[in-house]
């Protein structure tokens, strides 16, 4: 990323481009705010001047004429033009840097009418000069008074405090600007930390975490940071082990399948040694193709697979599943009993409700030794459908229960391989029930058997809003 592109030389240039603008409205009000005291205060010296000047005008011979000699008035007050005309604006009198006076003939009438008058005379290479018209007597001799001042103190006054003016702004915007910047820098230092935690962390080592230094919204955003690292560190810790254990549990019949079949092609043998071979072959690719079967399912409530809803009557789903399993009860010489179905509406996908109780009616066989019982039963509670399956088989350790529903956990790895488990199982089962909106809870003690009950929500107090299959 280029200085340019940077958040912080953006947020400085937009700092830079506020306080410019109010310096420049400050600045332009405050100099128009001397402007017109300077000039102000100019007039009001000018007309004081003038005032002193009118009282040493005497009447000689029926004129109008100063008695006294004007030229401390030159000296004294930075006079630059006396004239003295009479009420009919002939000239009487004359002194200093005389000059073309535009309008006089109009001033003279005002000043004429006992009206005070002043004008600002620009004049070619000088500054300008400016004259004030004043009556200087009010009988019949009556005469006006004209004089001129050169306006360079002030022009130099406000030139020197625009030179101020620009100087002290370009220096605080000088200095803003750096501020502004080593602030910015400071403030989002965090943030360059963060990307730097973030470009050393991969897929292949979470471990790292973004420190947090501060309590304020960018701790916040490093501790937000920090939870999806952890996060993202688990799914690729669990989509690991899953991805081992899955290898694990498919290596076995793959082993299996390619060492039986490598004997039985390695020599001629009699059809009972094949048909043997054969059977160990069909068994593990049933085995093989039962945890594939799985690990799709597995595969895509991960991937979000949306369920297909429809309001299923839960007794009736149940009646035809022991329907169906009643055949392999007797052949495990087991009793499957029904202790109750009371009539429950759920909404749900059928085919994974389905799926979900035929995991666990197939488990409960499975552990269940013969002479044993099933017994599965359904009922209604605080708007929700419990269905639970009992079985009087061996029983889960109490240090176990925690970890059951965890993919490829096998309380007894020998012997559940024995069985055909792959550990699968009762996660898919937990992944069902709550993308249902729903719960699975076990309660079990080794030699007394095991009741896993599910609770769904009823139709008319769904606890989902048919989201996609997660788990």
């Amino acid at each position: 990323m280029t200085l340019f592109k940077s958040v912080k030389f953006l947020l400085t240039i937009w700092y830079l481009f506020v306080l410019g603008a109010l310096l420049l409205f400050f600045i332009s009000i405050s100099y128009v705010y001397l402007s017109n005291s300077l000039n102000s205060s100019f007039d009001d010296s000018l007309e004081t001047t003038a005032n002193n000047i009118r009282v040493n005008i005497g009447i000689i011979n029926g004129s109008p004429v100063l008695e006294e000699n004007p030229t401390v008035f030159f000296e004294t007050q930075s006079l630059e033009l006396l004239m003295l005309f009479d009420a009919t604006g002939n000239q009487l009198q004359v002194m200093g840097d005389v000059f073309p006076i535009p309008g006089l003939d109009q001033l003279l009438d005002e000043a004429a009418a006992e009206k005070s008058a002043f004008a600002t005379m620009n004049r070619p290479g000088r500054e300008p000069t400016r004259i004030f018209l004043s009556p200087a007597a009010g009988d019949s001799n009556a005469s006006i008074l004209l004089i001129g001042r050169s306006t360079a103190s002030v022009s130099q006054v406000l030139d020197q405090l625009a030179v101020i003016h620009v100087i002290g702004g370009l220096i605080t915007l000088l200095l803003a600007g750096a501020g502004g910047l080593f602030m910015a820098n400071r403030a989002l230092k965090p943030v360059d930390e963060m990307t730097r935690a973030a470009q050393e962390i991969s897929s292949t080592d979470l471990s790292r975490r973004i420190e947090v230094s501060a309590n304020d919204e960018l701790g916040k955003l490093a501790e937000t940071l920090n939870q999806m690292i952890g996060r993202l560190d688990q799914s690729f810790t669990a989509q690991r082990r899953f991805t081992a254990d899955a290898s694990h549990e498919l290596r076995t019949p793959a082993a299996i399948i390619q060492a039986e079949s490598t004997l039985a092609l390695s020599k001629s043998r009699n059809p009972e040694e094949y048909r043997s071979s054969l059977e160990v072959i069909s068994r593990e690719s049933e085995h093989m193709a039962g945890l594939i079967d799985k690990l799709l399912s597995v595969s895509r409530s991960d991937s979000g697979q949306p369920l297909k809803l429809d309001e299923i009557e839960l007794d009736k789903l149940l009646k035809d599943l022991i329907e169906e399993f009643n055949p392999l009860c007797l052949s495990r010489h087991l009793a499957c009993r029904i202790n109750r179905l009371e009539p429950a509406k759920v909404i749900g996908d059928r085919l994974e409700l389905r799926r979900l109780f035929i995991n666990l009616y197939d488990n409960a066989i499975r552990y269940t030794p013969p002479g044993g019982s099933v017994t599965l039963s359904a009922a209604i509670r605080v708007g929700f459908a419990a269905v639970s399956v009992t079985d009087t088989g061996i029983g889960i350790p109490k240090e176990n229960l925690a970890h059951i529903f965890d993919r490829f956990y096998r309380v007894d790895k020998a012997r559940s391989r024995a069985e055909g488990g792959s550990g699968l199982g009762l996660a898919i089962c937990r992944q069902i029930a709550e993308a249902h909106g729903g719960r699975i809870e076990v309660k079990s003690e080794p030699g007394h058997g095991s009741t896993f009950t599910v609770f769904l929500p009823l139709s008319d107090k769904p606890d989902h809003s048919g989201l996609p299959l997660r788990p």
